[in-house]
């Protein structure tokens, strides 16, 4: 089930982004680099107190790029605008003509501090030359996902392959579904743009749509028997499910086809297959 492999894969890489912090996130972040890109991308480690790491955790030759990863102990919006602007001026100094882009990545699932975001559009206003750039969780996942199966499993302790998982990792799947691990209180009240497309429904159109989007997404493609048969468990009839995928069919979220829902939009898919975890997890376990 590619669509399966897909979620579990975006839940495992998010989660462990999410969750690791300082030395053990910039460690992630190498490996992730060096499995993406093989030898262009160089490892940075600091040498003694006076050159440290010159501002960078690794470089990337095709791209003349810096890149310095940020994950802190504990999230303080204040610190990023020093942190941005030691490290920029620290490696434009160091490189020059050298670095040709900077790239910052962090661990803020959402996207930047308003006033860190403001002072780096002033940054690259000031500097015309070099190009800046920001990578949340989620850009470098995407990234990620481009990768085969096989090269994202040795990103992780055990490797991954198809279904099989050890125990060990089922235990790590669970407690992220269960949003034990990862998640900082503040992201879980930020609004998805799934929440947006199930706005200003009765309940059983919301949880019907959440669970065509999810469904389209896990199974990819879900068979329109299957689902019905789900959906008629929970106390959905036939004719409430054709109608609520014809609408979600309009707004260009899912494909019907003669025998199958397809995800089209993928991101918003995502998040309701994610909403979903618990039971796909208990259905791979049966």
């Amino acid at each position: 089930m590619p669509g399966a492999d897909d979620v579990l894969f975006v839940l495992m890489l998010e989660n462990a982004l999410l969750e690791k912090k300082g030395q053990a996130f910039e460690d992630f972040f190498v490996r992730a680099a060096i499995t993406l890109w093989g030898a262009d991308f160089v490892p940075w480690r600091p040498q003694g107190p006076i050159v440290g790491d010159m501002k960078c955790d690794g470089y990337r030759n095709s791209e003349k790029a810096v890149f310095q990863s940020y994950a802190p102990e504990k999230y303080e919006a204040s610190k990023f605008v020093g942190k941005i602007n030691d490290n920029f001026n620290g490696a434009r100094i160091w490189f020059g003509e050298k670095m040709q882009k900077w790239v910052f990545v962090h661990n803020q699932k959402g996207g930047l501090p308003a006033e860190a975001g403001m002072f780096i559009l002033d940054l690259e206003k000031q500097n015309p030359n070099i190009k800046l750039e920001t990578w949340t969780p989620e850009h470098l996942v995407q990234q990620l996902l481009e990768l085969s199966a096989s090269n994202l499993g040795n990103l992780f302790p055990t490797q991954v392959k198809g279904q099989s998982f050890s125990k060990a990792t089922w235990e790590y799947l669970a407690k992220a579904a269960k949003s034990e691990i990862g998640v900082e209180p503040q992201y879980q009240l930020n609004r998805l743009p799934l929440d947006d497309e199930l706005d200003n429904l009765d309940e059983d159109d919301r949880e019907v749509r959440r669970r065509l989007l999810g469904y389209s997404r896990w199974y990819d493609p879900a068979n329109k028997i299957e689902v019905f048969e789900k959906l008629a468990g929970l106390g959905h009839g036939e004719e409430l499910v054709k109608i609520n995928a014809q609408r979600l069919q309009a707004a260009d979220l899912i494909q019907i086809t003669e025998n199958h829902y397809l995800p089209l939009n993928k991101d918003i898919c995502q998040q309701a297959a994610e909403s979903l975890m618990d039971e796909f997890l208990q259905e791979l376990e049966d």
